[in-house]
């Protein structure tokens, strides 16, 4: 087991079982990275170049699995995990470009990973692409099943079916391949005068055979906190440091400062709604349908007016889950409450927990 979930002294890589132990007993959950975290000491900025990190990683992936399929986005995280290996002449397998099927909602797909795969092509001859586009039938044969809400993945409950469908399907799931994901920057928080660094659960999405390209090993992780925690200290005059750490606020800048456009700057600006429960909504037929980011918005658009009865029956589905988990503002699409991992000292080799650093709940 990888990364994890503990309650009660139990070890769970379900999340809704580790949170039903959460209600029955009352103690907290925690998400726990994986074992090569253990004892490492974040508070060493690693000697070695961003760059050569990150080839090093490609090759350790390289050696260790006979097939390497890497799931890629057109966005700024999994396009610098693409360029590490091309720009190393390190063979990839298989890309995989998985979209929804739904219009506009690609248009990351659309605009960014496709023209830029076109341009490469001639120089990974022998990597296979794969594009991942579902049909309106797919989506009818799922969601239009009475029970298609006991089947899906633990941290993906809005409407679009992306790779999550595809993922933990027997042929991603052989010992001899590994998914790689690129992973986005990391959490830094400042507290009680001493910088810290963690993960929210969301944001490793951990399945069977997937690899985090900057997270799994620490070493690499730990340089893009430094690099992110140097240019924060060096922007004081002008930010607040919790402030510049939301990624959601100040996205450009936690990428320019963790190597992610190294290669290329012009990417896709993620339009994300967190937190803003009351606006971000459609109207239904009298039904909130509440999404987290502009694609899925799209997505919900474009099908109200063509299937409502497709969207009726996703949402009538989601009504059967509400009971059963802690949701993000208290409705399903918007996901599970996230879980922190461990609080890592970037200046000591201390630990802490959300409950030891905020005994009075966390917050930016």
């Amino acid at each position: 087991m990888q990364w994890f979930y503990d309650c009660n002294g139990k070890q769970y890589s379900s999340k809704f079982q580790a949170i039903k132990e959460n209600i029955n007993t009352g103690h907290p959950v925690h998400f726990n990275a994986n074992e090569s975290w253990n004892g490492y000491d974040f508070s060493a900025d690693p000697k070695e170049t961003w760059q050569t990190l990150l080839k090093q990683e490609a090759i350790k992936l390289r050696e260790s699995y006979s097939y390497i399929k890497l799931w890629y986005s057109g966005g700024a995280d999994s396009d610098l995990v693409l360029n590490t290996f091309i720009q190393n002449s390190i063979h990839i397998d298989e890309i995989c470009c998985a979209k929804s099927g739904l219009g506009s909602a690609d248009y990351e797909i659309d605009n960014f990973a496709f023209q830029y795969l076109k341009q490469i092509e001639p120089i990974i001859p022998k990597t296979k692409i794969t594009v991942l586009e579902p049909k309106i039938k797919d989506y009818k044969d799922y969601y239009m099943d009475s029970n298609w809400s006991t089947e899906v993945p633990e941290w993906n409950y809005a409407f679009r079916m992306i790779y999550h469908n595809d993922i933990i399907k027997d042929h991603n799931t052989k010992s001899e391949m590994i998914n790689v994901f690129g992973a986005e920057p990391p959490r830094l928080a400042y507290r009680n005068k001493k910088w810290y660094m963690y993960f929210l659960d969301g944001d490793i999405e951990s399945a069977e055979n997937k690899y985090n390209f900057f997270v799994e090993d620490p070493k690499v992780h730990a340089k893009q906190c430094h690099m992110l925690l140097q240019g924060i200290k060096a922007s004081k005059k002008e930010y607040e440091y919790n402030e510049i750490c939301n990624l959601r606020k100040h996205e450009v800048f936690c990428r320019d400062h963790t190597g992610r456009h190294d290669y290329h700057y012009i990417f896709p600006r993620r339009i994300e709604f967190w937190g803003d429960y009351n606006n971000n909504f459609i109207d239904f037929n009298g039904d909130k349908l509440y999404y987290t980011a502009q694609k899925e918005k799209n997505a919900l658009d474009k099908l109200i007016l063509e299937y409502p009865e497709l969207v009726r029956s996703w949402k009538d589905g989601l009504y059967d889950m509400y009971d059963i988990g802690k949701w993000i503002n208290g409705v399903p699409e918007q996901g599970l409450i996230n879980i922190h991992t461990k609080f890592y000292s970037l200046e000591d080799s201390s630990v802490e927990t959300v409950d030891s650093l905020y005994p009075e709940g966390f917050s930016i």
